[in-house]
């Protein structure tokens, strides 16, 4: 496994799938649906290529376990469009604020799902 796969977040061939997108940006729907299946894709990928969750160690009991990778946050699949240069800064600078305006205006975390409260952190030794 080439180093950083285990954290890698955009495999090369998730990359060239970013081409085939094409929202209507004010359907911020589509846009978390995408990252779901991208984020579904990408746990494929990692099976396929034999790459095992990166690991971790607990700030409490310093016991060293696998870390779960979390999904693919929308700001992560805009930054990705920009990086392609499927959109320029000024279009993912206007994208970004109005992905913002419209996590904030309806309670969204930064996947698009509805933000639910924390109320303990888990560790292994909880």
């Amino acid at each position: 496994m080439p180093a950083g796969d285990a954290e890698r977040v955009w495999f090369p061939e998730m990359l060239s799938r970013l081409e085939e997108v094409d929202f209507a940006w004010n359907n911020w729907a589509s846009v978390t649906a995408f990252c779901d299946a991208m984020m579904t894709y990408r746990s494929e990928l990692r099976k396929a290529k034999g790459i095992k969750d990166p690991l971790t160690r607990c700030p409490a009991c310093h016991t060293i376990s696998r870390m779960r990778l979390r999904g693919i946050s929308v700001r992560s699949f805009l930054f990705a469009i920009a990086k392609s240069d499927l959109i320029s800064e000024v279009e993912l600078t206007r994208l970004d604020r109005q992905w913002q305006q419209h996590r904030k205006a309806n309670k969204l975390d930064k996947f698009g799902r509805t933000a639910k409260p924390k109320l303990l952190e888990e560790h292994c030794c909880s």
